[in-house]
C-alpha cells in the first residue's frame, strides 16, 4: 500500500511549516511506502478549501485511493506520524524497522 503525507504550509513565512516540511521529507525518504508533497497555501487555494485547511502547517494523510486516513495541525512529532504511518498501512514502517 502507498501512502502520501500532504503539507499544506507558506515555507517563507511559516518557520513551524519549515520544520514539518524537513521532518516529512526525512520520513518519506526512509519509507518506501511514502510520498510527501509540499504545497504551498497561497499558490493551491482550491486544495485548502477541499481539504477544511484552517491553520498551517496541517499535514494530511492520503490513501491510495485519495481518501484522508489521518490528519496533523501544527508541527508533528516523529514517533505521531510513523504511527500513522504504521496504522495506515497495516503494519510497521519500514523505517522504524531499522
Amino acid at each position: 500500500m502507498s501512502i502520501s503525507l500532504f503539507c499544506r504550509c507558506r515555507p517563507l513565512f511559516c518557520a513551524p511549516c519549515r520544520s514539518t516540511r524537513t521532518l516529512l521529507a526525512h520520513i518519506s525518504a526512509d519509507e518506501p511506502r511514502v510520498r510527501h508533497v509540499d504545497v504551498d497555501v497561497a499558490d493551491h487555494l482550491e486544495l485548502v478549501r477541499a481539504f477544511n485547511v484552517l491553520s498551517t502547517p496541517t499535514t494530511v494523510l492520503l490513501g491510495p485511493a485519495g481518501q484522508e486516513l489521518g490528519r496533523a495541525v501544527g508541527v508533528p512529532r516523529k514517533d505521531q506520524v510513523m504511527a500513522a504511518i504504521s496504522a495506515a498501512t497495516g503494519g510497521s514502517p519500514a523505517a522504524a524497522q531499522r
